[in-house]
C-alpha cells in the first residue's frame, strides 16, 4: 500500500449517502473485540504482514464479523468463532495472488494449531466448533457456485459461519485498486446491511492512511476504529 493508491481508494469511494452509520457495540462486544490480535508469527510468508492479506486484512475481517454475526444475535460462543475464523482465514497464504488451496492450507494449519489460537484468545471450543471453523476457513476461497458435492455437504453443517468469513473477506475488498475488484454482493448469500458497507470502506480508506503515515498495521487499524466512532477497544 502506497499514498497514491489510497488517494485513489478515497477519491473514486462510492456514493453512501443512503446509508445510515452502524449502531455501537455492547460492552461485551467490545472486549471480545480487544482480543482480537494477530501475531506475525502466525503468517506462513513473513513477507506477506504488511500487504493485502496480511495483519490490516485479517482485523478488518474481523470487525466486519463481529457485524455479520449480530445479524444473527447475540455475539455467542459460535459467534465469536466466526469471528475468529474471520481473522485467521489468510494467515497461511504462501502470496497475494490467486493462491489456489490457501483456504484449506490454513484450516488444515488451525486444527493442528487449535490450543495456541484458542488460548491467544482466551476461548475454548470443543471439536464440532472447531470442525464448524475449519470449514469455514477451508471453504472462504471456493466459490459457491464451485462448491463440489463434499464442499456442500461441508457447507450445510457450518452455513452460517462460511457466509460470515465470505462476507468479511468480500467487505474487505475496498482496499484492492481497481473497481470491478471490489465488494460484489451477489457472490455473497448473508448480504451486509448499507451501514457496514459504508463504514467498511471508511474502515478501509483511514486503516490505510494510518498505515502509510505509521507503517505499523495494528496501531494503524486500531487508530482508524477510534476515528470511526462506531467501535472501540481494539489494541
Amino acid at each position: 500500500m502506497d499514498a497514491d493508491t489510497v488517494s485513489w481508494i478515497r477519491e473514486n469511494g462510492p456514493d453512501f449517502q443512503y446509508a445510515e452509520s452502524l449502531p455501537a457495540l455492547s460492552v461485551a462486544e467490545q472486549d471480545f473485540l480487544t482480543l482480537v490480535t494477530l501475531p506475525s508469527e502466525w503468517l506462513l510468508n513473513a513477507d506477506l504482514e504488511t500487504s493485502l492479506h496480511g495483519i490490516r486484512h485479517g482485523l478488518r475481517c474481523a470487525i466486519y464479523g463481529v457485524s455479520l454475526a449480530k445479524l444473527g444475535g447475540e455475539l455467542d460462543e459460535e459467534l465469536r468463532a466466526s469471528v475468529i475464523a474471520c481473522a485467521i482465514h489468510d494467515m497461511r497464504r504462501e502470496d497475494d495472488s490467486g493462491d489456489e488451496g490457501h483456504g484449506a492450507r490454513t484450516a488444515r494449519w488451525f486444527k493442528d494449531n487449535r490450543a495456541v489460537v484458542l488460548s491467544h484468545f482466551n476461548q475454548q471450543f470443543d471439536d464440532a466448533l472447531v470442525g464448524r471453523m475449519c470449514t469455514a476457513i477451508h471453504l472462504h476461497d471456493i466459490p459457491y457456485d464451485e462448491f463440489s458435492e463434499k464442499d456442500n455437504r461441508l457447507y450445510a453443517r457450518a452455513k452460517l459461519m462460511t457466509d460470515i468469513v465470505k462476507t468479511a473477506d468480500a467487505l474487505d475488498r475496498f482496499r484492492l485498486p481497481k473497481l470491478k475488484w471490489w465488494p460484489n454482493l451477489s457472490l455473497v448469500r448473508l448480504m451486509p446491511p448499507a451501514a457496514l458497507l459504508k463504514f467498511a470502506y471508511h474502515l478501509t480508506v483511514i486503516s490505510e492512511e494510518n498505515f502509510v503515515e505509521c507503517n505499523d498495521s495494528r496501531l494503524a487499524v486500531a487508530r482508524a476504529l477510534e476515528t470511526t466512532g462506531a467501535y472501540h477497544g481494539l489494541a
